[in-house]
This record gives structure tokens, sequence and C-alpha cells, in this order.
């Protein structure tokens, strides 16, 4: 994944669970919702852990992620 592209944010929202930030990418404008820091656990199953695939507009690729 590129991640030198040049990129602005603005916070247009808040609150003390998540925040939703405008991107602008490459030209192109995203809103996201960011989660608050904290702590996460993976708690694998069988040795496995659960991942999603998702596509990330803003960089024209795919990325794994924890649900």
């Amino acid at each position: 994944m590129n991640m030198n592209i040049n990129t602005q944010e603005t916070i247009l929202y808040q609150g003390k669970i998540f925040a939703i930030v405008q991107q602008n990418v490459g030209g192109k404008s995203f809103e996201i919702a960011r989660r608050s820091p904290g702590t996460r656990l993976l708690i694998p199953k069988d040795g496995r852990i659960l991942l999603t695939k998702e596509r990330r507009h803003e960089y024209n690729t795919y990325d794994y992620r924890l649900p």
C-alpha cells in the first residue's frame, strides 16, 4: 500500500467514542469514522483469527483488518 500520498484531514465531528474525519487524498474526498484509541483483544479460535478484506478507495488497493 502506498502511504506516501499527500493526505489532508478535517475533523467534521468529534465524540467520545469516534470522530468523523474528511480526508482529501490525491484530489479525492473521503469521509471515515475513526475510533478512539483503545485496547483490542485477539482471541484465537482453533489457532485462527478472523480478518476482513476491505477495499481502500483512497489508496486504490485492499487491506486486511480486524472486524
